[in-house]
């Protein structure tokens, strides 16, 4: 795929996201957004109504095939989102984009500040682990957790509350912070993402809600549930996402 093939490709995306600004703010915003190919990165801007090639970079490391992330460039002093070609022809490779485009707002935002008041982000970059949102042990089988995985999409915020008051005393701060940060992190674009799902009449995300398997996805299944209770008790919360992690963090008391 050339340079002009993909702008094209790019002012769908672009329709997309205009159309999404009514789900949040933060899509009335350009993004960067690369396509890796091998260590290649081939950067484009998405603008309100243009998307232009920008640049390209050398990365330290192969992107896998199928990589859908976003991460801080340097050369950009920006965040971008990182796909691979394939996500430009799939039916609705576009919400991909968008999911990842919550990420570099949160980067943009607040996210760094957040995780420095976290204990387990603190030990990390001590170790020099910047892995540890992908590979921190989890105790997925706590039966607490399992509870929550299985009954969150019904339960009112106030139900929701009572376990995580009950999860908070039963885990370690580190496995307890894990556990609020990928709610955050991940159940906010998981739930952005569902959103616009929902209005393209596209079936949900639902990855992780099976609790008799539970794994990391079903943190941003949970994540979901737990910001449309927010949404429901206080919509103000859904554009204040930073104010949100702390409401999180104890427990959802508003």
């Amino acid at each position: 795929m050339d340079n002009i093939q993909a702008e094209e490709k790019f002012n769908s995306v672009i329709e997309h996201k205009n159309d999404a600004v009514p789900v949040h703010q933060l899509f009335s915003s350009d993004f960067f957004v690369g396509i890796g190919i091998h260590k290649d990165l081939h950067i484009f801007e998405l603008e309100e109504t243009t998307c232009l090639y920008h640049s390209s970079v050398q990365l330290p490391m192969d992107v896998p095939v199928g990589t859908r992330a976003a991460f801080p460039i340097e050369s950009l002093k920006d965040y971008c989102c990182i796909i691979t070609p394939e996500c430009l022809v799939e039916p609705a490779g576009y919400v991909s984009i968008l999911h990842e485009m919550v990420h570099c707002h949160q980067g943009r935002t607040c996210e760094l500040e957040l995780k420095n008041t976290l204990q387990i982000h603190q030990k990390a970059v001590q170790a020099n682990d910047y892995m540890w949102e992908l590979n921190h042990q989890f105790p997925y089988s706590n039966l607490l957790f399992r509870s929550l995985i299985e009954n969150v999409s019904g339960w009112s915020a106030a139900d929701t509350s009572a376990i995580l008051v009950k999860l908070k005393s039963e885990l370690s701060q580190m496995d307890y912070e894990y556990m609020i940060w990928q709610i955050w992190k991940e159940g906010f674009a998981r739930f952005t993402e569902n959103i616009i799902r929902r209005s393209d009449s596209l079936p949900e995300n639902v990855a992780g809600n099976n609790s008799s398997k539970p794994d990391r996805q079903s943190l941003y299944y949970v994540g979901d549930f737990i910001w449309r209770q927010l949404k429901k008790k206080d919509r103000n919360l859904v554009a204040s996402i930073g104010e949100s992690f702390g409401i999180i963090l104890n427990m959802m008391a508003v």
